[in-house]
């Protein structure tokens, strides 16, 4: 049954970010909760119609690689990031610092194009009735969003133009990963 279901992977879940240290005891039901209802919904959408696949926890729940939980890490890692520079996840964006970023890795450059598929994607999705061409588009832009991140250093940019860019742009990675996680109809939660 499906309530038998979410209650088991529900405790997987809490189960294993119980050694995390991040989540509090009171914020571990609803966080796991949070957790185990993206690994199943995304675990189940990104699969193409009509073809079958095993349920399985471990890779379901995993923090890497295709999966709900490595969608929502990644949310949740731009969220840290914005709250460090004191700006707000829902401040308006500043399209125009984006388009005057210097283009000088070749992570910003996928990160840029990997974004400006939205449209496409949104199109392809809707009109095929294809909700895994939106799962593979989040996990391309978590996969983009994380080189970008380690290969950048975001806080400590000296250009103060280069980093209200790169600020922007987090805003922006950030509004799509949520855009697109609310269309397969889970959340992500504040801490993982």
């Amino acid at each position: 049954r499906l309530e038998q279901l979410i209650a088991e992977i529900t405790e997987f879940v809490e189960r294993k970010i119980e050694d995390n240290q991040v989540v509090s005891a009171g914020e571990r039901p609803e966080t796991a909760r949070k957790i185990a209802m993206a690994a199943l919904k995304y675990g189940d959408l990104m699969n193409q119609a009509g073809k079958n696949y095993i349920m399985d926890f471990d890779r379901f729940t995993s923090f890497e690689g295709n999966t709900g939980p490595y969608i929502l890490y990644t949310t949740v890692r731009i969220n840290s990031i914005l709250r460090k520079t004191g700006i707000e996840a829902e401040e308006s964006l500043d399209a125009s610092a984006i388009r005057n970023l210097r283009v000088e890795s070749a992570a910003l450059k996928a990160l840029l194009k990997t974004a400006a598929g939205w449209p496409a994607m949104m199109e392809s999705t809707a009109s095929d009735y294809a909700p895994h061409k939106l799962c593979a588009f989040l996990h391309d832009l978590s996969d983009a969003f994380n080189s970008f991140y380690h290969e950048t250093s975001i806080l400590y940019e000296q250009d103060e133009a280069q980093k209200k860019g790169y600020i922007a742009l987090l805003q922006l990675i950030l509004k799509l990963l949520t855009t697109g996680i609310h269309l397969l109809g889970f959340d992500a939660p504040e801490k993982m």
